[in-house]
This record gives C-alpha cells, structure tokens and sequence, in this order.
C-alpha cells in the first residue's frame, strides 16, 4: 500500500518487497505502474523477480521510503517530516500535488498549460494573499484552505 502514499515513513527493521512471484502470483493494486517510477525499471525487476524484502533502512536508500528511523524513534521521525508540510497552503499543496502527479504521463506543453491555469487561479485565492501579505508583514501565514 506504501507505493500509493505521497511519503513513506518507516522502522529500520521493517520488511519491504513484494512476494507474489514466490508463490506463483502477480501483484495487483498498480506495482507494474508505480514502483517503477519510484525506483527505475532495474531496480523494480530485482526486487520483483527475486522476491526479496528489504529492510526499512534499504527501503528508503532504493527510494521506495523517504524516512528510515529506529522503531522507537518512529513517531519523532514522523514529526520531523511532517513539521516542514504542516505550514503549507492546503489548496496551493493539493494544486502542487496534481500536476506532479500528471507530470510523468503528460508532455511539457500540457504541464505548462496546467501549471497556467494553476498558477493564476491560485494567486485569486485568499491562501495566496495571506502568504503575501504575511511575508510583507513578516509573520508567519495563516492559511485556510480557501
């Protein structure tokens, strides 16, 4: 289920991989399509065809996690990551999401259209001139989602 979360925050002793193919079965849920963007074609065949599990640690050294962190220190490492994501405009976040996540299936005209229509669509929201005014006042924004 961690190929289809936006980050992966994860115990240095846990186990990652897929299993199918050491029980004569396929994946299914979309790895054929998501595990290869995340870590390259090569790297998803080995771990694919030979069925290993990785650890947490070597999960997030192949990229399939953003975080490795002891099991006890688990809920600190999630803190850390998150502080940095917390501040953000939720509306110009969720925008920011939807065109990286199109970005690997559409060519660079399409993405500039998109970004377009984003950009200026975003700077009319209230989230966009609380930033600005924040940074002119030097404070820290308060964004709403709106």
């Amino acid at each position: 289920m961690m190929m289809w979360t936006d980050f992966a925050i994860v115990a240095d002793d846990a186990k990652i991989g897929d299993y199918h193919l050491r029980r004569g079965l396929l994946g299914g849920a979309g790895p054929y399509w998501s595990v290869p963007r995340m870590i390259g074609m090569r790297r998803t065949k080995e771990l694919f065809f030979t069925g290993k599990l990785l650890t947490g640690k070597e999960a997030a050294e192949w990229g399939l996690a953003n975080v490795s962190a002891p099991a006890d220190k688990l809920d600190e490492a999630l803190d850390e990551f998150v502080k940095d994501l917390i501040d953000k405009s939720p509306l110009a976040l969720s925008w920011c999401k939807l065109a990286l996540s199109r970005s690997l299936e559409s060519d660079r005209e399409t993405i500039a259209v998109l970004e377009h229509f984003m950009v200026m669509s975003n700077h009319q929201t209230n989230d966009a001139k609380e930033g600005a005014t924040a940074f002119i006042e030097k404070r820290q924004p308060d964004y709403r989602g709106q």
